[in-house]
């Protein structure tokens, strides 16, 4: 009896280690499974935080903030508050002037994790002060003429400058490959005014005829002159059928009260010796039908457009001041896309403002 309770003892002895270590391997194994858990977790959150960074910094470029603005540290502090990480780095580039690199890295309790977006903005045409479909041609003959622009400049031809003349632009680029909509069709859904005759405008025009948030359809050509201090309502959208022309030596003088103003033309907007002085104003001109290679002939004046833009769909622009004093001052303001009347419809219809070109997520 006493060697088989011996034996039981050992027995014994032997089954409970066996259980201890079994328990102890299990208790390991439960451990690396939280911790694997909670490592996956913390990866699938500074997953999310990074994607969060990447989608904050595209709204705001859809807002217009500038690149410079979003690489701004502040930028990066704010995140981080937000979202409760303990680092992050946010960092916009742009290789060309509608595409952007988005790239956010984020730590997240000791996690990485990164995200990197390319996108091309659809909007990114009206950031410029001026584009042209095709070539842009800036020149004088004369030293003492000054042509200034505040804003930057593009074309899908070629940008061409005259080097006697005073340019400023923030930026230049050739072979641009800017999208230009087709607004012409797009508003004419929206009109609410019509009139067989640019007279015919221009008399309700002067007998304040026009409401506030009009688009209005000339299916004529029209002179500007015939608009001098003529004050236009707030956010009016003015589409021309044929051409934007003027009287020779006629000033036009003129100012839109609150918010922008856009003409949309589907012929040609040439101008020649005269004055224009002019605030909040979008020239938009498709020149649809191509009979005149030059979209915009700006010729021989004193021009001078401030808070503005000129876009020449089909074409070419040609600024050419040749007698002093004349000059073209250009200063586009830091109106936005969606100060445009209805604009921000046009492209919600379009499928959104951007396209996705890339999205990698590289991992911790």
């Amino acid at each position: 009896m006493k060697g088989r309770e011996g034996i039981t003892l050992i027995l014994s002895i032997i089954f409970m280690l066996a259980l201890s270590i079994l328990l102890v391997a299990v208790l390991l194994l439960s451990n690396q499974e939280i911790y694997a858990t909670q490592v996956c977790l913390n990866g699938n959150k500074a997953f999310y935080y990074a994607e969060a960074g990447v989608e904050y910094a595209q709204a705001q470029l859809l807002n217009g903030k500038s690149v410079d603005e979003l690489n701004q540290s502040s930028v990066d502090e704010l995140l981080k508050d937000k979202l409760g990480v303990s680092s992050l780095n946010l960092q916009v580039e742009k290789p060309s002037s509608s595409e952007y690199t988005l790239t956010c890295e984020v730590n997240y309790n000791k996690t990485n994790r990164k995200i990197v977006k390319k996108i091309k903005l659809k909007t990114s045409l009206w950031e410029k002060a001026m584009a042209a479909g095709k070539n842009m041609n800036i020149g004088t003959t004369e030293n003492n003429t000054t042509v200034a622009i505040k804003g930057d400049i593009a074309a899908n031809g070629t940008v061409n400058i005259n080097a006697q003349i005073l340019v400023n632009p923030s930026s230049t680029e050739s072979d641009a490959k800017l999208e230009f909509p087709s607004l012409f069709d797009y508003y004419l859904s929206k009109v609410t005014i019509t009139y067989n005759k640019g007279d015919d405008f221009v008399n309700a025009m002067i007998n304040n005829q026009i409401p506030s948030g009009a688009v209005v359809l000339i299916r004529d050509s029209l002179q500007l002159n015939a608009l001098n201090n003529l004050q236009f309502p707030s956010g009016v959208v003015i589409l021309v059928e044929g051409d934007l022309t003027h009287t020779n030596n006629a000033d036009i003088t003129n100012t839109v009260t609150t918010n922008m103003a856009i003409f949309i033309t589907k012929g040609k907007f040439h101008i020649n010796s005269v004055n224009v002085n002019l605030s909040n104003y979008v020239f938009y001109v498709e020149n649809s039908d191509l009979k005149e290679e030059k979209a915009i002939l700006i010729n021989n004046i004193s021009f001078n457009l401030q808070n503005g833009a000129i876009y020449g769909v089909n074409g070419n622009i040609d600024i050419k001041n040749t007698n002093a004093p004349a000059y073209f001052t250009l200063d586009r303001g830091n109106w936005k896309y969606n100060d445009l009347p209805y604009l921000s419809g046009y492209y919600e219809g379009q499928g959104g403002y951007y396209y996705l070109l890339s999205w990698s997520d590289l991992g911790a």
